[in-house]
């Protein structure tokens, strides 16, 4: 079986599969990839250690976390990265006047008209 990604992304791929505590996901790019190549091989195991390690990174990054969990709805992980968003400068006072267009296009609509 041959699976199309780079070959960091598959050792992330299958290290979510057995390993624990989660692997640590290197950067959002390969958050993305690796997420893809979960729902491609419907791999849920893998995707609950994933989201685990998402989890995570929304205590340092939560508007990345929120706008990749509101992509891939995944209401449990936007929610936990809401809860953390104080620690982002840029969003953590975030309303329907602040919030840029550039940031409102990365999220998907029903968590955008949730959080405004």
């Amino acid at each position: 079986m041959t699976i199309d990604a780079r070959a960091e992304d598959d050792t992330c791929f299958l290290d979510l599969m057995h390993n624990k505590p989660p692997h640590k996901v290197s950067d959002w790019s390969q958050a993305e990839k690796v997420l893809d190549l979960i729902e491609q091989y419907e791999c849920d195991i893998a995707g609950e250690r994933m989201w685990s390690a998402l989890k995570k990174k929304a205590e340092t990054e939560p508007w990345v976390t929120f706008r990749l969990a509101s992509q891939r709805n995944h209401v449990e992980t936007a929610k936990h990265a809401l809860k953390s968003m104080q620690v982002d400068s840029l969003h953590k006072q975030m309303n329907l006047y602040t919030l840029s267009y550039e940031d409102a296009a990365e999220v998907a609509l029903p968590y955008l008209l949730g959080l405004i």
